[in-house]
């Protein structure tokens, strides 16, 4: 037996089924920032299989994670700082893919198993990723001495990137930090004529900044030094 419809139920039941499709086809996507420790471990549900140990952004605890980061190639010896979307094929779900990759580096795992351990090794966690979007106001720069007056050189670390102002002018510059070492390349300038004690500490701070080998970070205090780890510049965090 045959059932005929008209052409509009036909047409109508076809929008139907195509709507249908298209909002199954509709997931829930969020994005994350996660820390990907530098090695392995046995999954804690089935030890003949390796998980991920990861940090998400802002968060203290690490995780195991008994899944597959679509489109990461991993190589284990190395820290990855990665943005990840996470959607809900089905309900109960989850997949994960990589969106970006900010920033990779070489580093021994940081996640420690037993509690004995953790009293004993300090946790080594990249500069990069404790740095980021912290921003911090010069307190010392050779002979020169400052207070917190609204116009003395901050910096500000961005995602491999440092930018903030000389006390004169607004300046970026490319960052590449690996364990301590650091270097700071390619910075662009306003223009702004700096006149008096703003053009001298303008100079120095610039030489300062070209000239850092190596960073050191303890809790809100930063040092910048050059090569032999001579004391270049130093700064609080500005909150």
């Amino acid at each position: 037996m045959h059932i005929y419809y008209p052409l509009f139920m036909k047409f109508n039941l076809y929008l139907f089924l195509l709507f249908l499709g298209f909002s199954s086809s509709i997931q829930a996507q969020t994005i994350q920032e996660w820390l990907i420790d530098s090695k392995q471990l046995p999954c804690k549900d089935n030890a003949n299989k390796k998980c991920f140990i990861i940090k998400k952004k802002d968060s203290n605890n690490w995780e195991y994670l008994d899944a597959e980061i679509n489109g990461l190639i991993y190589y284990e010896g190395f820290v990855y700082f990665v943005q990840v979307v996470i959607e809900e094929p089905t309900p109960g779900a989850k997949a994960y893919s990589l969106l970006k990759i900010i920033e990779r580096s070489k580093s021994t795992p940081q996640f420690l198993l037993n509690e004995k351990d953790k009293k004993t090794i300090k946790e080594i966690v990249p500069l990069d990723f404790v740095l980021n979007t912290r921003t911090f106001r010069i307190t010392k720069l050779n002979n020169f001495t400052f207070s917190g007056d609204k116009l003395d050189p901050y910096i500000k670390f961005v995602q491999g990137r440092l930018e903030g102002s000389t006390g004169c002018n607004r300046f970026k510059s490319n960052c590449k930090i690996e364990y301590d070492s650091c270097s700071f390349t390619g910075m662009m300038m306003t223009k702004m004529a700096c006149m008096d004690k703003r053009g001298e500490v303008e100079s120095q701070f610039r030489k300062a900044i070209l000239t850092t080998a190596y960073i050191e970070n303890k809790d809100t205090k930063l040092v910048l030094m050059d090569n032999k780890r001579n004391i270049l510049a130093e700064f609080i965090e500005k909150k």
